[in-house]
């Protein structure tokens, strides 16, 4: 049986130089994985942007003076 994780590191390498082949002798699970962890990370991109939007495009309430 083979590792399911063994070259993981170096298929996602490269698949991020397009060197899909070489991915594929690598790890072939990692063609699953990539793009599942691509996601995930855009989409925590994302919702902390809009966190850090929503935090500092709120209008806050300034007592007025007398």
């Amino acid at each position: 049986m083979e590792c399911w994780g063994c070259g993981t590191r170096h298929a996602f390498y490269s698949i991020m130089n397009l060197d899909f082949l070489q991915a594929w002798h690598h790890n072939k699970l990692s063609f699953i994985v990539f793009p599942v962890l691509v996601y995930l990370w855009f989409k925590y991109v994302i919702r902390e942007y809009k966190n850090v939007s929503s935090f500092f495009g709120q209008k806050r309430n300034h007592p007025q003076a007398i």
